[in-house]
């Protein structure tokens, strides 16, 4: 036909590249293939065209099985109950989800402005830092730790913050992946019961009553007025 562009090259002297094309093959099966038409001219008149084609078969079909990776790994990562980022090794912010904007309260526009240890609680960066350097040198590919992050309406929110790394072929690191799980909840249990143990033991040490906690007929506590007391 006129538009086929192997024609073309022979109707227009022009060369043309096809980068998309479906050849059938004689047992009935489809292969996908990339082909070149180029004009051959003499003294100006075009007596033919050499056409070139190369089997791109294996090569469309592992990009699909990529692409369906990469959607995949899309899926999870904006769909888990979980904060999750990709930083560059310069802390810079490649993504992020929605869980985690939400958790922080700021935008993905707003966090790429910034980078992940500015909104660190100040007393939990140096270990962070540590931590980070250490993939950084090759020493690990992954940490682990519990640390605040600030908030921007300035609150607290405590998080057990899991991070690892790709790598590139010579060892350097090409990208952070980081997973934040919200444990402000178990961490406001933890200080209450902390609190409350604090002060049970104030209670106890203070007691004009000598007062001891046995099991199975061992002493477990006594309090300094029972201590006294024997």
């Amino acid at each position: 036909v006129e538009e086929c562009p192997m024609k073309k090259a022979y109707t227009e002297g022009r060369t043309y590249n096809i980068n998309d094309e479906i050849l059938w093959k004689k047992d009935g099966t489809a292969i996908d293939v990339v082909y070149t038409s180029t004009p051959i001219i003499k003294e100006n008149n075009i007596e033919g065209a050499v056409i070139t084609f190369r089997d791109v078969t294996e090569k469309r079909m592992a990009q699909g099985e990529l692409k369906a990776t990469q959607e995949r790994f899309k899926a999870y990562f904006e769909n888990i109950q979980v904060g999750m980022m990709i930083t560059h090794p310069d802390k810079g912010l490649l993504e992020i989800n929605k869980h985690l904007s939400e958790m922080l309260d700021y935008s993905f526009d707003q966090l790429k402005q910034t980078d992940w240890a500015k909104i660190t609680h100040p007393e939990d960066v140096d270990e962070d830092l540590q931590n980070f350097q250490k993939i950084l040198n090759g020493e690990t590919n992954s940490y682990t730790m519990d640390k605040r992050m600030v908030r921007k309406d300035g609150n607290i929110v405590y998080v057990n913050l899991s991070v690892s790394c790709v790598r590139n072929p010579d060892g350097t690191v090409d990208k952070f992946l980081a997973s934040l799980l919200d444990i402000t909840e178990r961490k406001k249990m933890e200080s209450a019961l902390d609190f409350e143990k604090n002060q049970l033991q104030n209670i106890m040490d203070n007691s004009p009553i000598g007062a001891a906690i046995s099991v199975d007929g061992i002493i477990q506590f006594a309090n300094p007025k029972y201590l006294k007391m024997t």
